[in-house]
């Protein structure tokens, strides 16, 4: 953007509570229908619930559908971004001031870290922590 002759930078910044905000917010006027139908003896109980059962059942599957399927692709990417030419080291052993030279290296780092975090997070006392993309499909995500 310019702005008097001067160039002015914008940045919007992703808040995942815009997001979070505007979903609860549809789901809930979503509900409110039925809660109005049934209310008004257009529909019995048992349809009532039934339906909203079909509804909770679905937002759930759908988030855990969006949430497994994202850390695959997100596996993926680092493993993608890790590839290296037979002739060159792997990224992990590269120096600092190398990596901070090494196109998407940042990327691949903040990617890296947080699979570590979730690997610690998930791992159990006595099995070292492994979140590899074989792991991450085959995981058993039914509540």
């Amino acid at each position: 953007m310019e702005k008097g002759g001067q160039v002015i930078m914008s940045f919007s910044v992703f808040d995942p509570r815009i997001l979070g905000t505007a979903v609860y917010e549809r789901l809930s006027d979503l509900r409110q229908k039925y809660d109005d139908i049934f209310q008004n003896n257009k529909i019995n109980k048992k349809v009532y619930d039934s339906h909203l059962k079909e509804q909770k059942n679905q937002a759930v599957e759908l988030y855990t559908y969006l949430a497994t399927w994202g850390l695959m692709r997100l596996k993926a990417e680092e493993i993608a971004l890790s590839k290296h030419k037979e002739n060159e080291p792997h990224p992990d052993k590269l120096s600092p001031e190398k990596k901070a030279e090494r196109n998407q290296e940042g990327k691949r780092e903040v990617i890296k870290v947080f699979f570590q975090c979730l690997e610690y997070l998930s791992s159990d006392k006595d099995s070292p922590p492994k979140l590899d993309l074989k792991k991450l499909k085959g995981m058993d995500l039914k509540g």
